[in-house]
C-alpha cells in the first residue's frame, strides 16, 4: 500500500511544482490577465474540477514581461504571485493529506522552497522565510513606481526583512543564511577571487571580524607562511592572490582582460610591472624627479609591450588615479 500511496502523492507532487515553477502572472498591454496554459485540474481535490477563480488568477503561466517597468518593482511582483499560488496549492494539499504531507519527501517541492538554497532549514522555517520574503515584496509593490524619491522606503524595508529573519534564525542558520544572502557575501564574490568553499567560509567569517566587513591582513599570516583557523588552511600564497583581486589596480587589469585578449600570465606580468614601479618610485624623494620620470617611461615601454597599444592606453588612463604623485592617490596592495 506504501508504494502504491507513494505513486500517487508523487503524481501530485509533480502537479504542484509544476504550479510552483510557473507561478507568475503579467498583463497584457491592455491590462487583461492572460487566458492561456492554466495549469491543470486541481490535483489535490480528487474531483476533476479546476481551481477556483482566485487560485486561476495566482497560477497562471506569463506570457509576457512588462520590461517597461522598474526590474525591482517586476521580481516583488513575481515574488508575490508565486507565494500566493504555492501558499493556494499548499492549502489544497493539506486539507487533503493533513499536516503529515509537510514532511512527505514528494511535496518538498511546495513545502520546503528553499531546499536548494538553505537544507540547513528545516520546513517550517523555510516556509516563514518565504513569507518574510513575500511580505517585503508587497511592501516594494505598495511603493509603486521605484525611483529615487522611494529609495529610503525600499531601504527601510529591507531592513524590516533583514531583522525578522534574523528573528526567526538561529546564529548558526543566521550565519549560513548570511553566506549566502548578505552584501558582504555578494562583495567578498565580487572580488572574483576563485574561492574554494573552505577559503570562501573562512574569509568570510573573518571579513564579520572586521570594522570595515573585509578580511584584515591581521588575522592573517604572512606571505610566505599559512594560517590554520579550525579546520580551514589559507596559505600566504592564496592570501596574496585574494589580496590582489582587492586592489584597484589589480581590477582594472582583470576587467580589461576579456575586451583585449589579455591571459593570466600577462595580467599577472603587467601587476607586477606596476608593482615593482610603485615601490622604486617612493623609495625617491621628491614625486616628480627625473629619476621618476624615468622609471616610469620605463614601466609604461614594458607595459605596452605586454599588454598591446590597445590594452595599454585603456589601462594606464584608468590606473593614473591609484598611482604615486597623483591628486587621488589610493593605497593598494601591489607590494607583496
Amino acid at each position: 500500500m506504501k508504494d502504491w500511496r507513494r505513486i500517487a502523492l508523487a503524481s501530485i507532487a509533480v502537479n504542484v511544482a509544476m504550479a510552483a515553477v510557473t507561478a507568475v502572472v503579467t498583463t497584457d498591454k491592455a491590462g487583461n490577465t492572460p487566458t492561456s496554459n492554466m495549469l491543470p485540474d486541481s490535483p489535490a481535490s480528487g474531483t476533476g474540477t479546476s481551481p477556483s477563480s482566485a487560485d486561476d488568477q495566482r497560477c497562471r503561466v506569463a506570457e509576457s514581461t512588462e520590461y517597461w517597468k522598474p526590474k525591482g518593482l517586476r521580481d516583488a511582483q513575481t515574488m508575490v504571485r508565486g507565494y500566493e499560488c504555492m501558499e493556494s496549492m499548499r492549502s489544497e494539499v493539506l486539507k487533503a493529506f493533513g499536516s503529515r504531507a509537510i514532511q512527505e519527501s514528494e511535496f518538498a517541492s511546495i513545502f520546503r522552497p528553499y531546499q536548494s538554497d538553505f537544507p540547513f532549514l528545516e520546513a517550517e522555517k523555510q516556509l516563514a522565510l518565504q513569507r518574510i520574503k513575500a511580505d517585503h515584496a508587497r511592501r516594494i509593490m505598495s511603493m509603486g513606481n521605484l525611483g529615487p524619491a522611494t529609495a529610503a522606503a525600499v531601504s527601510e524595508s529591507t531592513q524590516i526583512m533583514n531583522k525578522e529573519v534574523r528573528a526567526l534564525l538561529s546564529e548558526q542558520e543566521f550565519f549560513e543564511y548570511s553566506l549566502r544572502e548578505s552584501i558582504e557575501a555578494q562583495r567578498l564574490l565580487a572580488t572574483g577571487f576563485d574561492f574554494s568553499e573552505s577559503e570562501f567560509r573562512e574569509l568570510f567569517r573573518l571579513g564579520k571580524l572586521t570594522p570595515s566587513g573585509t578580511p584584515s591582513r591581521t588575522f592573517i599570516a604572512p606571505a610566505d607562511a599559512s594560517v590554520t583557523s579550525g579546520e580551514v588552511t589559507i596559505g600566504g600564497e592564496r592570501w596574496a592572490e585574494f589580496q590582489r583581486t582587492r586592489d584597484p589596480i589589480y581590477r582594472v587589469l582583470w576587467l580589461a582582460a576579456p575586451r583585449h585578449g589579455l591571459r593570466k600570465k600577462e595580467i599577472d606580468a603587467a601587476y607586477g610591472l606596476i608593482g615593482e614601479s610603485i615601490r622604486q618610485i617612493e623609495a625617491q624623494r621628491p614625486i616628480g624627479s627625473p629619476s621618476i620620470s624615468n622609471i616610469e617611461v620605463h614601466r609604461d615601454r614594458e607595459l605596452r609591450s605586454v599588454l598591446g597599444d590597445a590594452a595599454f592606453e585603456e589601462v594606464s588612463r584608468q590606473i593614473k588615479p591609484f598611482l604615486p604623485g597623483t591628486e587621488r592617490r589610493v593605497v593598494t596592495n601591489v607590494r607583496q
